[in-house]
């Protein structure tokens, strides 16, 4: 219904296309994508610039339990997947964002993971999260990391 409205264009552009679009963007929601990305750091100056000034980002990431500002770097995997680059605190997620170009950061919520919001259903039957924990310390990964926890933000970007 709504790609059919003339008001409303569609661009498949992805996280490494931002700066093709500075000071475009009123908000953006940047959704299980930092922890995915080689340089977390950069990847956030590129959001940064394409808000407006006073944008909004709302920023889900992957992470790791703790009160102190940390990132946890995998050797190779984590949760059985070598897509994992850095996964921070929620004091680490603010840190950065502070550092590359955003103010009035507020940490939304920040819970551990749990296997009822990724599980295995009748259309996704391949391994989920009840896979990647250890059988014997749910706190920890299958590797012996600290379980995921899910940290959602909302900041501001500096004028």
């Amino acid at each position: 219904l709504y790609l059919q409205d003339k008001r409303i264009q569609f661009d498949l552009f992805g996280a490494e296309d931002l700066d093709l679009l500075p000071r475009f963007f009123d908000v953006i929601f940047y959704m299980g994508i930092l922890y995915h990305r080689r340089n977390p750091i950069e990847s956030l100056v590129s959001v940064a610039s394409a808000l407006k000034p006073g944008g909004t980002l709302i920023l889900e990431s992957s992470g790791i339990p703790g009160d102190e500002p940390y990132c946890l770097m995998p050797e190779s995997r984590y949760l059985k997947a070598p897509g994992y680059w850095f996964l921070p605190t929620a004091k680490a997620l603010v840190n950065m964002l502070n550092r590359t170009g955003f103010k009035n950061i507020e940490v939304i919520d920040s819970h551990r993971l749990e296997k009822d919001e990724q599980r295995q259903t009748d259309w996704a039957r391949f391994e989920s999260l009840e896979h990647f924990l250890d059988e014997k310390d749910e706190t920890k990964t299958v590797e012996g990391y600290p379980a995921p926890v899910r940290i959602y933000v909302r900041a501001v970007r500096k004028g």
